[in-house]
């Protein structure tokens, strides 16, 4: 179950990328900055998740 949630906060990270790079305004750099977070962040939960196992 972990990792179907990592993988929903990654897909989350690349929705926020991209949202960001339509974008070119400050506010297209932070959305774009905390996608990338976000995508950090899912990727870290989803390793975490396969190591368990």
């Amino acid at each position: 179950m972990k990792a179907i949630s990592a993988s929903i906060v990654v897909l989350a990270g690349a929705l926020l990328l991209a949202v960001g790079s339509i974008t070119n305004t400050d506010t297209g750099w932070f959305v774009m900055l905390v996608g990338f977070g976000v995508g950090l962040l899912g990727l870290w939960g989803w390793q975490a998740a396969f190591l368990e196992k």
